[in-house]
C-alpha cells in the first residue's frame, strides 16, 4: 500500500543527522545566492513508489553532467558545465558572467533546495555577488567534454575549469571527496573543507568522455568504465575509440588497467553502479554509437572479471538513464533515459536472481536526465535537463531549466508483478530497414530514369524526384564522383545537421541511395549538432563533420579518400597516431598546459568492401582541398582556418614577400604517402573554406577559383611544369567586368571547356547567378540559368548544396536540403 509522506517529513526523514552535519548546505538560498526564482511547493506530499516535483529552475542545468550524494555533509554535489546562449568562442580567460549559481551546488534535503556550496572562505563576499564561471573552451556556449581543464586559481579560490562530466564522477566516501574524471584530468572536491585538489597519477587512463566511475569500497579504488572520443590500440593494434578497464588507487593516487580477462562492449552514457551486498558492479544498457545498447553486465569486484547477465528478460536498450543501488530492495534501480523516443519506464536489477522486474513510477523526460540515492532512507532525487519555454533554437542548444524530483521507495507494493521484461535485443540507432528499403536495381525505375537523362532540356535544373530512397542532406559540404560505379558520393554532416558517419552513394542510372556501411556511428546526445566529436569511433572511423572538400573518389585505387581531422584532447598523443602530425603536441604541463585540444592530420581510405576505414597515412596540415584526377587524389594544402596567419609553418619567402606554401601534392595510396608536386613559386593566397579546385582533361592542369583577398582569383597549375600561374582573364559584356567571389561548388566539362560555378561579385548579391568561365577563349561569362523551381538564387550560393559532375551522361548534378535537417534532393542540369 502506498504511503504519503509530508514534504517537511521526507525533509527530516531523509537526514543522516541533526546540526553540523548539514549545516554546510544550509542558510545560502536568500543570501545573494540567486536561486531564489525556483517553483517549489510547500504543499507537496511524497506518495511512495511514485515520482514527486520537488522544484523547477530556470537555469542551474549543468550540460551533460551528474550529481552524487555526500553522506557526510548530507547533500547531493552537482558540478559541470553550465551551457549559456553565445554567438562567440569561449575558453577560460574569457568568464561567463551570467550565472546565477556557483560552480558547484548542493541540494539540501534539510531545505528541500539547490544551494551554491561555496568555500569558506568567501561565504560572506560571493553570497553577495557570485564570481563568474570560467568554463573550458566554448563555441556559441557549449562543449564536447573531452577538451582538456585545467586548477587553476580564479577570484582567489583554486577552481577547475568547468566542464562536462556525464556519469564520471564518484564519491570517495573514506576521505570525504567528490572525484572527478575529465578531460583526462583527476580531480578531487573535499567536500568538508570544500576545497579542490589536483589528483592526477603518473599514469592516466586515455581521456574518454562519457563513461562511468565508480567507488569500490571494498578495494579502496575506484573504477572506470566505458567512454569513447578516444584513439587507442585494441588487442590486435587496430585503431579503436574505446579503452579497457581501469582502477583507480585512493592511497596511492595512481591509475592502472583492470585485467579483467575481456571487456563487455564498449558504451557511453549509462553509469556503473555498486551492489555493496553482492561485492559487485552492474551496468545496462547505454550508447554504442552504432546500437542502444541492451546487455547487462556484472564486474566481479573480487576477482575482477566481467560476466555477461543471462536474465531471461532485460528492459528495453537505451542509453542516458540514471541508475542507482538500493540495499534494503538489492535491487540495482535503473530507468528514464531514451533511444528512438524518450523513456519513462523504471526497472530494477536484482543481482542474486540475475532478474529484471518493472518497478512502479513513471520518470519525467529531459535532455538529460540523472539521479543519485541517499541510501539510509531509500530516496532517489532526480533532475532532468531541459529548454526554456519558447526557445526555438535549433542548434548549438541549451537545456539550462532544472527540475528536481523526489521517489521515495517503500519495498512492499515496488514491483510491478504485471509487466514483462522483454527479450534481450540492441536497436540500431538508425533502424535497417531504412537503409536497405528501395537500394536494390529495379527495372522499371532504370528505365524511367535514363528517359528522362535522355531527354533533358539545356540549361535547366530539373529534380530527379521519385528515388528508390531518401537521404539525409549533409550540412556544409561538397560531394565527388565516381567514375568506376556512375555514383555519387556523398559525406559529411554536423553543425546543426546529419551526424551519421557513413558514405551515401547516388546510383545514377538506378535513381537511388545506397549506404556504406550499413550500420552507421553517430556521436552521443550531448554533441546536439554543434561541436566537434573528439577521437575516433569505437570501430576506428572518422567522426562526422563538414564535408567541405575533404574528400574524393581516387581511380587508381579505387578508394575513397578523405582528409577529416581527429581531434583529441590536449596533451594527449595516442600511440596509433604517433606518427601523424602534429607529433610533439602542446607546451607546458599540468595547469600551464596549452591547447586544451589540437587536430591530427590524418588521411583515410575507406574499404567498401569491408566497410572499414583506415588511416594509411600523415597528411599535412591544411591538406584537405581534394579533386580526383586520372593520376589520383591531388590535394591543396590550404588550411583555411588560418588564410591570413603570420604564424603558419608553411610560410615561404618569393620575390621579397613572405607568403604562404599553398602547393599541390599527390596522394600514393599504395605507397601511403602524399607527394608534393610543386617545384616553386608563386603560390595562390588567401585559400578558404569556399575555395573550389577543379581537373581541367584538356590540358592535364588544376584550375583553382577563389584565391586573393577578395577571393575571386583564378589560377592554374599544369602538371607538366609544377608551377602555380595566376590567369588574368578577359570578361564578356554581361558581367560588368567583375568576376565571382568563389563559393566553393563548381565543376570542369570537357566538351564545353568550361569551368561552371555559382556566384556574385565581391558586394553585389543582385548579380548572383551561374558563371562560366571558358578555359580556351580565357573568358568569363554570366549565363542565364535561373534556380531549380521552388529555389532562390541565395540557396544556389549557400552551404548546404552540392556539385558534382558526370562524365559518363556529360550532366551536372547539385545536391540541395530544404535545411539544416531535410532530406537531399537531386537536381541535374546538361550545360548547353
Amino acid at each position: 500500500m502506498n504511503k504519503q509522506v509530508k514534504r517537511r517529513q521526507f525533509i527530516k526523514t531523509s537526514a543522516l543527522g541533526f546540526g553540523g552535519l548539514f549545516a554546510m548546505c544550509k542558510g545560502t538560498k536568500k543570501s545573494g545566492s540567486q536561486l531564489d526564482e525556483s517553483q517549489g511547493n510547500d504543499n507537496l506530499e511524497l506518495t511512495t513508489n511514485n515520482w514527486s516535483l520537488i522544484l523547477q529552475e530556470d537555469q542551474g542545468a549543468r550540460r551533460f553532467s551528474s550529481f552524487r550524494y555526500a553522506p557526510d555533509i548530507n547533500c547531493f554535489l552537482l558540478w559541470g558545465f553550465h551551457g549559456y546562449y553565445s554567438g562567440d568562442y569561449g575558453n577560460p580567460e574569457k568568464p561567463w558572467s551570467g550565472n546565477k549559481e556557483y560552480d558547484i551546488v548542493a541540494f539540501n534535503p534539510v531545505t528541500g533546495s539547490w544551494e551554491n556550496h561555496l568555500p569558506h572562505g568567501k561565504l560572506e563576499e560571493w553570497r553577495k555577488s557570485l564570481p563568474p564561471m570560467h568554463h573550458v573552451n566554448t563555441y556559441q556556449g557549449i562543449t564536447p567534454g573531452y577538451y582538456r581543464p585545467q586548477l587553476k586559481e580564479r577570484s582567489g579560490v583554486l577552481r577547475p575549469d568547468l566542464n562536462i562530466v556525464g556519469d564520471q564522477v564518484t564519491y570517495d566516501s573514506k576521505r570525504r571527496r567528490m572525484v572527478y574524471f575529465t578531460g583526462g584530468r583527476t580531480f578531487a572536491y573535499h567536500v568538508e573543507e570544500r576545497i579542490w585538489s589536483s589528483i592526477d597519477g603518473d599514469q592516466a587512463p586515455p581521456p574518454v568522455s562519457f563513461g562511468s566511475l565508480c567507488y569500490d569500497p571494498f578495494g579502496d579504488r575506484i573504477i572506470l568504465y566505458g567512454g569513447g572520443h578516444v584513439a587507442e590500440p585494441d588487442t590486435e593494434g587496430r585503431l579503436v575509440g574505446y579503452t579497457g578497464t581501469w582502477e583507480y588507487n585512493c592511497k596511492t593516487g595512481n591509475w592502472s588497467p583492470v585485467s579483467t580477462g575481456g571487456d563487455s562492449p564498449p558504451r557511453m552514457c549509462t553509469r556503473l553502479v555498486c551492489d555493496t551486498r553482492k561485492k559487485v558492479i552492474v551496468v545496462f544498457g547505454g550508447d554504442g554509437q552504432s546500437h542502444f545498447r541492451a546487455y547487462t553486465w556484472i564486474l566481479d569486484l573480487r576477482r575482477d572479471t566481467w560476466r555477461k547477465s543471462t536474465s531471461a528478460g532485460v528492459p528495453e536498450a537505451r542509453a542516458g538513464h540514471f541508475a542507482v543501488y538500493n540495499r534494503p530492495s538489492g535491487l540495482v534501480i535503473m530507468g528514464g533515459g531514451y533511444n528512438y523516443e524518450e523513456l519513462t519506464d523504471m526497472w530494477g536489477y536484482d543481482v542474486a536472481s540475475d532478474s529484471w522486474h518493472r518497478l512502479r513510477g513513471e520518470t519525467s523526460v529531459g535532455w538529460y536526465v540523472t539521479a543519485d540515492i541517499i541510501p539510509d532512507s531509500s530516496i532517489i532525487l532526480l533532475t532532468t535537463s531541459k529548454k526554456r519555454e519558447g526557445d526555438t533554437h535549433g542548434c548549438n542548444e541549451i537545456y539550462p531549466v532544472r527540475t528536481t524530483y523526489a521517489y521515495q521507495i517503500e519495498k512492499q507494493g515496488l514491483a510491478d508483478e504485471t509487466a514483462v521484461p522483454g527479450p534481450e535485443r540492441e536497436l540500431p540507432k538508425r533502424p535497417v530497414k531504412q537503409v536497405i528499403e528501395g537500394t536494390e536495381p529495379d527495372a522499371v525505375r532504370y528505365r524511367e530514369q535514363m528517359t528522362r537523362i535522355q531527354k533533358m532540356p539545356g540549361n535547366q535544373w530539373v529534380h530527379f524526384d521519385k528515388p528508390g530512397r531518401l537521404v539525409p542532406v549533409r550540412t556544409w559540404g561538397s560531394c565527388a564522383f565516381d567514375t568506376d560505379k556512375g555514383r555519387i558520393i556523398y559525406w559529411g554532416g554536423g553543425h546543426c545537421g546529419y551526424g551519421g558517419n557513413e558514405n551515401d552513394f547516388y546510383d545514377v542510372e538506378q535513381n537511388t541511395w545506397v549506404s556504406s556501411p550499413i550500420i552507421a556511428e553517430y556521436p552521443e546526445r550531448a554533441w546536439d549538432k554543434g561541436i566537434i566529436a573528439g577521437g575516433v569511433t569505437f570501430s576506428g572511423g572518422p567522426w562526422i563533420r563538414h564535408g567541405r572538400k575533404i574528400y574524393a573518389y581516387d581511380p587508381v585505387s579505387r578508394k575513397i579518400i578523405n582528409t577529416k581531422t581527429v581531434y583529441l584532447t590536449g596533451d594527449y598523443n595516442p600511440e596509433p597516431l604517433k606518427d601523424i602530425e602534429p607529433k610533439k603536441i602542446g607546451a607546458g604541463t599540468k595547469e600551464n598546459f596549452s591547447p586544451s585540444y589540437y587536430t591530427k592530420w590524418g588521411t583515410w581510405v575507406y574499404h567498401e568492401e569491408s566497410q572499414k576505414w583506415e588511416i594509411i597515412c600523415c597528411g599535412l596540415t591544411g591538406l584537405d582541398l581534394l579533386v580526383q584526377t586520372p593520376k589520383g587524389v591531388m590535394a591543396v594544402d590550404y588550411n583555411w582556418g588560418a588564410f591570413d596567419s603570420k604564424q603558419r609553418a608553411d610560410m615561404t619567402t618569393w620575390n621579397g614577400e613572405t607568403i604562404v606554401d599553398n602547393s599541390v601534392y599527390l596522394l600514393d595510396v599504395a605507397g601511403r604517402q602524399w607527394k608534393k608536386l610543386t617545384l616553386k613559386g608563386p603560390w595562390p593566397q588567401n585559400l578558404y573554406e569556399m575555395t573550389a579546385l577543379v581537373y581541367d582533361s584538356h590540358r592535364d592542369q588544376l584550375i583553382l577559383h577563389g584565391a586573393g583577398p577578395k577571393q575571386d582569383e583564378l589560377w592554374r597549375f599544369p602538371l607538366k611544369t609544377g608551377q602555380w600561374e595566376k590567369i588574368e582573364p578577359d570578361f564578356a559584356t554581361a558581367t560588368g567586368g567583375q568576376p565571382p567571389v568563389c563559393r566553393r561548388e563548381a565543376a570542369y566539362l570537357p566538351d564545353d571547356d568550361m569551368f561552371l560555378t555559382a556566384g556574385s561579385p565581391e558586394g553585389d548579391r543582385s548579380r548572383s547567378g551561374i558563371w562560366a568561365y571558358h578555359v580556351g577563349e580565357n573568358r568569363w561569362y554570366k549565363r542565364n540559368i535561373e534556380p531549380p523551381e521552388g529555389r532562390t538564387m541565395n540557396d544556389m550560393l549557400g552551404q548546404n548544396r552540392a556539385w558534382a559532375y558526370d562524365p559518363i551522361h556529360d550532366i551536372v548534378f547539385m545536391i540541395i536540403g530544404a535545411n539544416d535537417a531535410g532530406e537531399a534532393l537531386i537536381y541535374r542540369m546538361k550545360f548547353a
